[in-house]
């Protein structure tokens, strides 16, 4: 129905046009922002931002309501099609209204269309002009903390973590809590402080049972046990989240795929290595793992530990012929081939291989190392 609201709009604006003795009233401003809504779903953007910046100007003199509409829908507006005037636009929303509703909206907006640094400085705001007990209030200090997360700025977020746990324990109905807590561990884990965050996600998962971030801090918790050698506690994660999935929701959900990656790094660690080429072999269709570097080299490991030398060298050889894989699993891969041929004593061709291929590890003591070792078959 575009074209036909386009069509009456079009006849309001000409009937407006043929009475220019008749005062704007708020009802023209209103018309402004449905043409431009109208504009915008007919992907005819410049003209689109055009009637929104109109709308905006003639809102002006007829109060809040119409105002905050105005202005709401242009800075929505702006998060896809015209993210440069962000900052802008919100900066004259909250600069017009200064209420909660606009820096509400302000802060939700920009958050979204990761312009960090312009939530940090729309928080502080918040911060200074509202009262603490404003849920506002604490809102500004959630997303304060979660931009300082997206700008790497760990520091900074543990802090702003802190203060919205003393916000939160301050006012217990308010709905920040689960974010408190979740948040609280997960930027243990981005400190590398895993005793904390293992702590930190158990609580979590104990406080908040139906909690939004249970998933997520079931997984990380695992990730965190696995880390640090703790098998019974990341498996007991891991087949918690896998529960009764079946395969095809395994190999359909990323996470579910991930946790059963991770789990086969768990039956590595127990020494249970038929298991983890099962778990492995099961996911070498999933998009995400079939040509990934560290999954083909963990494979090969694995395969090797069970004697299945062939198989473990053309995983190894695939790692090789990517034309990307970080640099740390090139170097345990091409550890792994060398140790392969020399186990099984193909001496030349380690010889031609490591040759061939020593340019390529990182590990520069490694080269050092193999080259030097009195019973190198690659001396020269």
């Amino acid at each position: 129905h575009v074209a036909q609201a386009a069509a009456h709009l079009d006849r309001y604006f000409a009937a407006a046009a043929a009475s220019p003795g008749t005062p704007a009233d708020s009802i023209t401003s209103a018309a402004l922002f449905l043409q431009a809504d109208v504009l915008m779903s007919q992907k005819k953007y410049p003209e689109a931002l055009a009637a929104y910046q109109r709308a905006v100007e003639s809102a002006r003199p007829f109060g809040p309501e119409i105002l905050y509409l105005a202005h709401t829908r242009r800075l929505d507006f702006a998060v896809r099609h015209a993210p440069d005037r962000m900052d802008e636009f919100a900066r004259e929303f909250v600069s017009a209204l200064g209420d909660i509703r606009a820096y509400t909206h302000a802060l939700n907006r920009l958050y979204e269309a990761g312009l960090y640094p312009s939530v940090l400085t729309c928080a502080s705001e918040i911060i200074q002009r509202f009262p603490e007990s404003a849920d506002i209030y604490g809102r500004a200090v959630y997303f304060r903390m979660m931009s300082h997360h997206k700008l790497d700025d760990a520091s900074a977020a543990v802090g702003s973590q802190s203060a919205l746990a003393r916000w939160v324990t301050a006012h217990p109905s308010a709905d920040l809590l689960d974010e408190s807590d979740f948040w609280g561990a997960r930027l243990a884990q981005t400190i590398q402080n895993r005793p904390a965050a293992l702590i930190a996600y158990d609580a979590y998962l104990r406080t908040h049972p139906d909690g939004k971030y249970m998933t997520d801090a079931r997984f990380n918790l695992g990730l965190l046990a696995l880390e640090m050698n703790q098998a019974d506690t990341a498996e007991r994660e891991f087949l918690k989240l896998l529960g009764e999935q079946s395969e095809t929701e395994i190999l359909s959900t990323p996470l579910l795929a991930d946790v059963r990656y991770n789990l086969s790094s768990v039956r590595v660690l127990q020494g249970r290595f038929a298991e983890a080429a099962a778990l492995l072999e099961s996911l070498a269709e999933v998009k995400t793992y079939k040509s990934d570097a560290a999954y083909l080299y963990k494979l090969g490991y694995v395969y090797g530990s069970l004697g299945m030398d062939t198989k473990a060298e053309s995983r190894y050889r695939e790692v090789i012929a990517l034309k990307r894989a970080p640099a740390g699993v090139v170097d345990n891969t091409l550890h792994a081939l060398f140790a392969l041929l020399y186990r099984t004593e193909r001496y030349k061709e380690l010889e031609t291989e490591f040759r061939r291929l020593a340019a390529r590890i990182q590990d520069r003591p490694l080269v050092e190392a193999v080259a030097s070792a009195p019973d190198s078959p690659v001396l020269a």
